[in-house]
């Protein structure tokens, strides 16, 4: 089997980041449709993985680690090294040469080695996509200077509902966290991008599902291949192979696939009053504008009016009277204030 050592691996990788529920597995495997180009499940690499690799003065992977490495990465793929490959890893550990970056690519040679033959491992192009590696982009790139990384984004009230519906951890967290999660991602992300603006692009989930040939002819041309139009109707099946069966939140990507769909998502409606006032800026800029709601002025006008107040020296018992009330009635949208 060909391994990180023989530094084969294509360089120039695809990451697809961005705030969970907002079409990251749908551009994953519209894009893995197209020829030459190839992808895996999450890897949660630099989410998670990396924090178990510990690092000895020299720069290289202690191998005592390497069993938990192991186990991690198991539970977040399903995959397990091959007996040549673990055996390798382990020898290139002892030996004291083993970095972070080479564990990274024996995984994706692992991930990859039931799509391409090893000997076209260095031609092609591949994907990896979990969303929270937005946080770590600018590790990757040191990692993979060629790269390219795709933000996509998706309306934020879509998106914050879909998680706190979707996902096995959605119950605990608040909504005030995810607005602030949202916008946090899209600023790194911005913050990257204004360094690294010919290693960035961003695409909105709305404008591939309403117009998939306009959206991706453009994200082809980011990514330097013309895209086949015709290969997308395999989306379904390419996600099938994506997703893993304990991926329930996944499973519209390998039955629908492209498709216009009304999510059907109802907020309450002093959470979308809180969620709109955080994200009122970033609903702006990003173009997700919203009808004109009179309550939500007054609502939005009495939060900045009482940010304000917060700086005022007034007797804190006023302060914390305001707040608690605000909690009771479930309108107070801060996190920390």
């Amino acid at each position: 089997m060909t391994t990180s050592s023989d530094n084969s691996l294509s360089q120039s990788p695809i990451f697809i980041v961005g705030f969970p529920r907002s079409g990251t597995t749908l551009l994953q495997s519209i894009l893995a449709t197209q020829q030459g180009v190839y992808s895996f499940q999450e890897t949660h690499f630099f989410t998670d993985t990396l924090s178990l690799i510990r690092i000895n003065q020299e720069g290289y992977v202690d191998p005592d680690c390497l069993n938990s490495v192991f186990k991690n990465i198991y539970t977040h793929t399903e995959c397990e090294f091959s007996k040549n490959t673990r055996n390798e890893i382990i020898e290139v550990a002892n030996k004291g040469t083993l970095s972070s970056k080479m564990m990274f690519e024996y995984l994706v040679i692992e991930l990859l080695a039931k799509q391409v033959d090893e000997h076209k491992l260095s031609s092609i192009r591949w994907i990896e996509k979990t969303p929270g590696h937005i946080k770590h982009i600018k590790a990757i790139h040191d990692m993979f200077p060629d790269a390219k990384f795709i933000e996509i984004v998706r309306n934020p009230l879509n998106a914050i509902y879909s998680y706190k519906e979707k996902l096995p951890d959605g119950d605990r967290h608040t909504i005030e966290a995810l607005a602030n999660q949202w916008k946090r991602s899209r600023q790194l992300f911005q913050e990257f991008s204004d360094q690294h603006p010919h290693a960035t692009h961003s695409v909105k989930m709305e404008n591939i599902i309403n117009n998939p040939e306009g959206g991706l002819v453009e994200l082809a041309d980011f990514l330097g291949f013309q895209v086949d139009l015709g290969k997308i109707k395999n989306t379904q099946s390419v996600a099938n192979e994506l997703v893993l069966g304990s991926e329930t939140w996944k499973r519209m990507n390998t039955g629908v696939g492209i498709t216009v769909i009304d999510p059907g998502y109802h907020w309450e409606y002093k959470d979308k009053l809180k969620i709109k006032y955080l994200l009122r800026t970033d609903l702006y800029e990003t173009g997700y504008k919203q009808p004109i709601d009179p309550f939500q002025l007054v609502y939005s006008i009495s939060m900045i009016s009482l940010s304000h107040l917060s700086r005022i020296p007034i007797p804190s018992q006023v302060k914390g009277s305001m707040k608690k009330l605000l909690t009771k009635l479930g309108l107070w949208p801060y996190l920390d204030k």
